[in-house]
């Protein structure tokens, strides 16, 4: 690196030239971009309409289960996505719990049958 007002070489990192005494710029730490960020999208908030909807269709038994895959992994809108993952979620946990509670009926009716 020169200094920029006498020519004199100057050591990287130094902040005066010794020749001269003049300041020597320091280099950016980082690079600017030349262009500025992408501004993030903004999804309008789902209105009291539209999650009473959105709580109609999932009452309704066969569409609800398709409705809610479609909320959860084809919405854009991140609140419509959110519902419709949790939504899966409360499924699957409520199933699992269905065939372990029928599981444990099961072996209890058996267990009364056979007793007899």
């Amino acid at each position: 690196m020169t200094c920029p007002h006498c020519g004199a070489p100057v050591n990287d990192g130094a902040k005066f030239c010794q020749s001269c005494g003049a300041a020597v710029p320091q280099a950016p730490l980082y690079a600017q971009s030349s262009s500025p960020c992408p501004p993030a999208p903004v999804y309008p908030h789902l209105s009291v309409g539209g999650y009473f909807i959105m709580l109609l269709l999932s009452l309704i038994p066969v569409v609800n289960i398709v409705m809610f895959f479609v909320w959860a992994f084809g919405s854009e809108n991140p609140s419509r996505r959110n519902f419709g993952r949790a939504q899966l979620l409360i499924l699957l946990i409520g199933v699992v719990l269905c065939v372990l509670f029928g599981a444990a009926l099961l072996s209890l009716f058996s267990l009364l049958v056979s007793s007899r």
